[in-house]
């Protein structure tokens, strides 16, 4: 390992998220009103848009609570990803994408680790490096969407050459 690194956690509202995908999350009164409201339900339509040229698939991805530690990185060529907290808080790492000669790389110049809240998500560009969320409690879960069997035909994982800390 030829270097660490440490990154601090950022609150997803308060940066520039765009350089890695989109936010989704219910706006507050003064930022949209509701495409349809009544009684009992408004509702929030286009929050996100996914593109797609196939079947998307929706799943649950459960994950375990462990040190603020990473040393691999993620992609999908092939397909945005969907990454809704659902149950409560998590922390997520996340580069933006890098070409160079030797390939694909994540740009860890850019590197974050955000904090996504219960209720928000984001949806990753298609090629944007991120890791398995981290959660705040002991085992946590998200709703996952992207191009059917990308978890089996379009998943790229690969090593850094150092560790990343997280630091609260």
């Amino acid at each position: 390992m030829s270097k660490k690194i440490e990154i601090s956690i950022k609150q997803i509202e308060t940066i520039d998220f765009t350089k890695y995908g989109q936010v989704i999350r219910i706006p507050a009164p003064h930022e949209a009103k509701p495409d349809l409201k009544s009684d009992i339900i408004n509702f929030y339509g286009a929050l996100g848009m996914f593109n797609s040229h196939d079947t998307i698939e929706f799943g649950i991805c459960t994950f375990n609570k462990r040190d603020l530690v990473f040393e691999q990185l993620e992609q999908h060529i092939l397909t945005q990803e969907l990454l809704y907290a659902v149950d409560d808080d998590f922390i997520i790492p996340v580069a933006p994408n890098l070409i160079k000669s030797s390939g694909n790389l994540p740009d860890l110049d850019n590197l974050l680790a955000v904090r996504i809240r219960r209720g928000q998500g984001v949806i990753f560009h298609r090629c944007t490096w991120h890791w398995v969320p981290f959660p705040y409690k002991e085992e946590s879960f998200a709703l996952v969407g992207f191009i059917k069997d990308t978890s089996k035909n379009d998943l790229e994982i690969i090593d850094l050459d150092t560790k990343v800390r997280i630091k609260e």
